[in-house]
């Protein structure tokens, strides 16, 4: 029976990750490219055969659509190029190549998902040719179908189960994040691990697909109402218990004096360097212009 889908947000948190994590982390996401790359050859073998078929031939001239779709999805089960028999490739390849440490059954699953999406919009003549991953294009994330198995959150202890890794997630405090504490209450689905190249460094995110709508997010907390006469240089707040009158940045001392002093100094240079350009009583000669 078909699940109900209800509404999902992505909530976005950082990891703390060891050096030696970090490298287990990578061996994942290369594991992941080229299950990935397996996967989508196979993809593209399996649609360029079924097209080349004469049965897919005769199909595309069957004026039925529903005659039509029905013989297509025929045809496209006995070629294998259906989500199950790419799911079942996938799990075949990453078994073989021994990388059940690495890759558990609902992240293949969901690689494999991901090719099949990509091939059906190329079949379809929505999307370009899937391309394979390389060095310039590395896999930057990894997700399960259920918060179940294989990456799961585990909100009582803030951390994330990444096989037999476990990622404490960098919590702000409630006060300082009351968004992402509310946020965290909802279901989570399932759980994305990513990474960035933030400030010519790796950094690593889990995203949790939380269930429902996301919550109002304040930029500030919510306090008490207050009344406010900004100025050019000063700032005016009035509350039900106090008023005060705040310089805007205080703290910045103007150099002024020195500022005018400099001024004064370029313009007698000026001058000295441009007699032609001035009368005997200092005033502009029009017309003239500076050497």
């Amino acid at each position: 029976m078909k699940r109900t889908a209800t509404p999902t947000f992505v909530l976005s948190i950082p990891l703390v990750v060891k050096p030696g994590e970090d490298r287990i982390l990578i061996g994942r996401m290369e594991a992941g490219r080229r299950l990935y790359n397996a996967i989508l050859g196979e993809a593209l073998r399996r649609h360029g055969l079924l097209k080349q078929s004469k049965d897919w031939q005769h199909t595309r001239t069957i004026a039925d659509k529903k005659l039509r779709s029905d013989e297509f999805k025929r045809l496209s089960k006995e070629a294998g190029f259906t989500p199950a028999a790419i799911i079942t490739f996938a799990r075949t390849c990453k078994n073989e190549a021994g990388w059940k440490d690495r890759l558990g059954s609902n992240v293949t699953q969901r690689i494999a998902e991901q090719v099949f999406a990509a091939m059906q919009q190329y079949a379809f003549g929505k999307r370009g040719r899937p391309r394979f991953k390389g060095a310039s294009r590395p896999l930057h994330s990894l997700e399960a179908t259920t918060n179940a198995a294989n990456i799961i959150w585990k909100p009582e202890t803030g951390c994330i189960e990444f096989g037999d890794l476990t990622l404490p997630a960098l919590l702000p405090s409630k006060t300082q994040d009351p968004y992402l504490h509310q946020a965290l209450t909802n279901k989570t689905k399932y759980c994305r691990v990513l990474w960035r190249v933030v400030s010519g460094s790796r950094r690593w995110f889990v995203q949790l697909m939380q269930e429902g709508i996301a919550p109002a997010k304040h930029e500030q907390a919510c306090g008490e109402i207050v009344g406010l006469d900004i100025g050019p240089s000063t700032v005016a707040v009035v509350g039900d218990n106090s008023a005060s009158l705040v310089k805007f940045c205080d703290t910045v001392v103007q150099p002024w004096k020195e500022t005018r002093r400099l001024q004064r100094a370029m313009d007698r240079s000026k001058r000295a360097t441009n007699p032609h350009c001035f009368n005997a009583n200092g005033t502009w000669k029009k017309g003239q212009k500076f050497t």
